[in-house]
């Protein structure tokens, strides 16, 4: 029962790393992001041009397509988030301009 509830934690945990802001983005994660869409695509492009070639288009094609797309896109976009932090390179800006998220500046205030 522990093996699926820390299973459940670490599919949360990295949904949650993927819920982003694009507003905030700085120039590093625009380049994630930009990177990380163009070789999930062609990596997509690649896995199903055999298949349209041998069997035309399909439902099938199509799934395999996205599920390609959506799997290469996102672990390259959580690794490539990773290298960029123990880079030291902030993939989205700061919220309100400080160095702290805007919940914990809200919490202060209510302290004060």
């Amino acid at each position: 029962m522990s093996d699926e509830r820390d299973f459940a934690n670490r599919v949360g945990t990295a949904v949650n790393e993927l819920d982003i802001d694009f507003s905030r983005f700085t120039t590093v994660g625009w380049l994630v992001s930009l990177i990380s869409v163009g070789i999930g695509g062609g990596a997509a492009f690649l896995v199903c041009q055999p298949l349209v070639q041998r069997n035309g288009l399909s439902k099938g094609v199509g799934l395999t397509f996205f599920v390609t797309i959506l799997a290469v896109t996102v672990m390259l976009f959580m690794v490539l988030s990773r290298v960029a932090t123990m880079l030291e390179m902030p993939i989205v800006r700061d919220s309100e301009g400080s160095g702290e998220p805007a919940h914990d500046i809200q919490s202060q205030e209510d302290e004060r």
